[in-house]
């Protein structure tokens, strides 16, 4: 079967490479791909998660992930905003809604006097993502405000008005990244040069010419080997030093997967964590059909939260998965029953909570980030 092709997104790369001299950045790349307006693959209106979709997120088993965020932020509430005060609740990156209704149905039904005071606002940058949001959280229409584009206005404005809960569940690992290659004792970086109407795209190396990338290196020095590559998602580090800006006070819960400096830039990782993702099948050809397929890279979250300090942020904390779950009481919901019917909902539920505590699943690999505006 011949392959689809994304002609908008080909259309767009062919354009920046020749305004570009035929070079572009691997970040540049990246975005087009995934962010073209229409076009890009977060920007289609088609499905991205679950079985119809390229990948699963922890929101897609079960409900427990959301129902442990939810108890976090409550906590969070609790201790950081004034007695009657109205709670904005922010949600970043959202896709299909799944991980807001799981918030807030735990918030609804184990913790009512905060629900009571919560007003939901979604940022979500898909059209797509943004209609499916709607129709799955009509029964919170009352905590509902809006869900809208992440630069519009009104969200900045909920983030400065009164204290704010802020979540994102697998936001960071999607933004352009960086990537760098070691030659000779330097880092150089990677770059895209090639025609995408015909299939030759590929990588190039030369110097940085980035002088935030260089400054980064150089304030947060990497070792690696000949030949090695490597990621730096300055992005990511932008959205959170831009968050701590708007933020006047509140909470903020980030989770995705990723590591710290010393395990992403090892040596047995010689070709960076760069993923494409089609149809549940992870790959290493990112030049095939662009706009089609999800790009990825794992979190940084050790310069994560160098950018969190920076920004202003305090009682940052990072854990894996398991250990937040575990500490947010998720063996609780473990639940008896005879084992004679292997799909009943109890059982349903407990292979759920063990795939999300598995160490050789989501678990060790998923971070859970957490800091804090006074």
């Amino acid at each position: 079967m011949t392959e689809r092709r994304n002609r908008a997104v080909e259309e767009a790369l062919a354009e920046r490479l020749r305004r570009g001299g035929g070079r572009m950045t691997f970040a540049d790349y990246m975005d087009i791909c995934l962010y073209w307006p229409e076009a890009g693959y977060y920007q289609r209106s088609e499905p991205k998660l679950g079985k119809d979709g390229d990948f699963y997120t922890s929101a897609h088993v079960g409900a427990f992930m959301g129902g442990c965020i939810a108890a976090r932020l409550d906590a969070a509430a609790r201790r950081l905003s004034r007695a009657g005060e109205t709670i904005h609740l922010v949600e970043f990156g959202g896709g299909d809604g799944r991980m807001a209704e799981a918030v807030l149905n735990e918030l609804r039904s184990a913790y009512p006097d905060t629900y009571a005071r919560l007003r939901f606002y979604g940022a979500e940058g898909s059209p797509y993502h943004r209609a499916l949001q709607f129709d799955r959280l009509r029964s919170h229409g009352g905590a509902v405000q809006f869900i809208a584009e992440p630069d519009d206005d009104r969200i900045e404005k909920a983030l400065r008005e009164s204290t704010a809960l802020v979540f994102a569940n697998e936001l960071l690992d999607a933004f352009p990244a960086h990537r760098l290659i070691r030659k000779r004792g330097e880092w150089m970086e990677l770059y895209v040069e090639g025609d995408p109407t015909d299939g030759t795209l590929r990588e190039t190396s030369g110097p940085i010419r980035d002088e935030r990338l260089a400054a980064w290196l150089g304030a947060h020095p990497v070792d690696g080997r000949e030949g090695q590559r490597i990621e730096a998602n300055l992005a990511g580090l932008d959205w959170i030093a831009a968050l701590g800006r708007k933020l006047r006070r509140g909470f903020v819960l980030l989770a995705d997967y990723g590591d710290v400096s010393a395990e992403l830039y090892a040596p047995h990782r010689m070709n960076g964590t760069l993923l494409a993702y089609h149809k549940h099948t992870a790959g290493e050809d990112w030049f095939r059909a662009p706009g089609e397929q999800d790009l990825t890279t794992h979190v940084n979250f050790e310069w994560c939260a160098s950018a969190a300090a920076a920004a202003g942020f305090v009682d940052v904390d990072i854990q894996t998965q398991k250990t937040f779950l575990v500490e947010q009481g998720i063996l609780n919901k473990l639940q008896s029953h005879d084992g004679s019917n292997p799909f009943s909902p109890e059982a349903r539920a407990n292979r759920a909570i063990r795939q999300l505590l598995l160490s050789d699943g989501m678990s060790e690999l998923f971070k859970v980030m957490t800091m804090a505006k006074t």
